[in-house]
């Protein structure tokens, strides 16, 4: 374990890149499966406000205390302006199951072990973690992309520290600040 915790520190710094998508463009269609075997299409979503979250795994202590701090400290404030929290993640459908029940996630979880979604979006980190030689884990950068009602992306939030995220207030601030937008017709995103 100690090897591990020293890889994944060493490994922490990771450069932001650009994404496939850029704030005041159209989000990128997204068709996938949940957890669940359902299918998902992010289009059938339109018309609320979206929270696109891409995270690491359900065994990265940074990613599951960030998605448990949405539930507890974000649910109801998004609940009540209508937004949809779908979190798309390295793990397959099984290891989510097994995390959302640990971890108590109500989102939408959309399994993405081989990275498909996070490259079309162009999340995934430069940096791979290696928990020892011969075994390569790619990992997408943790990152938040806000999505309007209409389709468009208001904001997006990239880790440059995987160990570091965005603190529950300034998400919502974000959202607030896209629901005011949707009324006055101009955005202006947090500082």
């Amino acid at each position: 374990m100690g090897l591990a915790f020293l890889a994944l520190f060493a490994a922490s710094g990771q450069r932001r890149t650009s994404s496939a998508v850029a704030v005041g463009a159209p989000v990128l269609d997204l068709v996938a499966t949940d957890d669940t075997g359902r299918p998902f299409a992010l289009a059938a979503l339109r018309g609320r406000p979206v929270l696109l979250k891409f995270f690491r795994g359900h065994w990265c202590p940074y990613c599951t205390a960030e998605l448990r701090r949405w539930e507890a400290e974000l649910r109801p404030a998004l609940d009540a302006q209508g937004v949809a929290i779908v979190a798309v993640c390295a793990d397959d459908a099984a290891e989510i199951r097994v995390g959302r029940a640990k971890h108590g996630l109500r989102a939408t979880m959309l399994p993405d072990p081989d990275l498909a979604i996070t490259d079309r979006f162009g999340l995934r980190n430069p940096r791979n973690f290696a928990p020892r030689p011969g075994i390569v884990i790619p990992l997408p950068i943790p990152t938040t992309i806000l999505v309007d009602a209409a389709g468009i992306v208001r904001w997006i939030d990239q880790a440059t520290d995987y160990m570091r995220r965005s603190d529950p207030q300034r998400v919502l601030a974000a959202v607030r600040a896209a629901h005011r937008a949707a009324s006055t017709g101009s955005f202006v995103p947090p500082g």
